[in-house]
């Protein structure tokens, strides 16, 4: 699970999630380096709250240049999207 509010689904849930790297860091946490990290993980999904546009991670648009997204739900709080 990649989520940028991480800290609230671990919290919440039995799930370990983890946050989607920072826009600006270390080059060991890059885009790149992340998505070939995750890129063999069979099942992959992003958990997304608020504003689809985050001033610190990665957003949603970067992760669908590298993969397709499947939604699989919604609701007023967050979508979940599958990656394949």
């Amino acid at each position: 699970m990649i989520s940028n509010d991480a800290s609230a689904l671990n919290m919440h849930t039995n799930l370990k999630s983890y946050y989607p790297p920072k826009k600006e860091g270390i080059p060991i946490y890059t885009f790149e380096q992340y998505v070939s990290r995750i890129k063999n993980f069979e099942h992959i999904y992003v958990i997304w709250s608020g504003a689809w546009e985050n001033g610190n991670f990665v957003e949603l648009a970067e992760f669908e240049k590298v993969f397709a997204m499947e939604k699989v739900a919604q609701n007023s709080y967050c979508v979940i999207f599958r990656l394949k």
